[in-house]
């Protein structure tokens, strides 16, 4: 079924019409059927193929039970994933972590009328430094963290699991997501003894397009802290801890 079909089936006309203004530059607000508060998209950029892969495809209906109450959403972009895990799961705490200053305007906007959501400007990383990272290729709204010294760069402090475990006094993670362009192995590579046993589930995109073997860096250890793969949905691959 096409992306068109399933807006409509989903958020009825004006949920299909609202897209079709998003997607032709006729407006930058989206307001969806069962959605309390509209959407704020960048026309012409990927914001738009995010939305359509969330909201029409269900890149993230995954089934959790218990429901999630604490979600860690590493790589947040424009807020589109907390939006929706904020909708589906309303008394879940959601903390999304964004790396882009230009990405993480329009992420605060976003999630602004959710209190359960709490945002934070930086890159997930093992260790604490400050990150470089350049825009990929020629497009605004993608990046990729090179620790570069070059003058177009841009820097931004790092943040760790642990940091945000001990920030927000969890206990667990219920629900890790990660789509943080290639980091993956840097974040897998290092320390994540400390704080993986404490992760329920993982939804991840893997870049191995831009990191070879990103995906068998991160599987190998997933399989040596007793995750298993449970499911592929769109580009994500999801794990469940299997001594919870």
């Amino acid at each position: 079924m096409g992306t068109l079909n399933k807006l409509f089936r989903q958020f009825g006309l004006s949920g299909l019409l609202a897209f079709i203004k998003i997607k032709v530059g006729a407006t930058n607000r989206i307001r969806l059927r069962g959605l309390p508060h509209g959407i704020k998209l960048r026309p012409g950029t990927s914001d738009v193929t995010t939305f359509k892969h969330i909201f029409a495809h269900g890149d993230y209906d995954i089934r959790i039970t218990p429901p999630p109450r604490v979600i860690v959403d590493a790589g947040a972009n424009v807020g589109l994933a907390a939006v929706y895990f904020a909708n589906r799961y309303p008394k879940a705490q959601i903390i999304a972590i964004e790396l882009s200053p230009d990405n993480f305007h329009l992420l605060r906007e976003n999630t602004r009328h959710y209190p359960r959501i709490s945002t934070i400007l930086a890159g997930l990383w093992p260790r604490h430094e400050t990150l470089r990272f350049q825009q990929k290729g020629v497009s605004p709204w993608g990046y990729k963290v090179n620790n570069s010294l070059d003058d177009n760069s841009i820097s931004v402090e790092s943040v760790t699991i642990p940091d945000i475990i001990a920030r927000y006094q969890l206990d667990s993670i219920d629900l890790l997501k990660i789509d943080i362009e290639g980091a993956e192995v840097e974040l897998f590579s290092s320390s994540c003894e400390s704080w993986l046993p404490q992760v329920r589930h993982i939804i991840i995109e893997f870049h191995d397009r831009w990191r070879p073997d990103s995906s068998r860096v991160v599987r190998d250890q997933l399989v040596r802290f007793h995750f298993k793969e449970s499911s592929t949905v769109g580009e994500n691959v999801v794990f469940v801890n299997t001594r919870f």
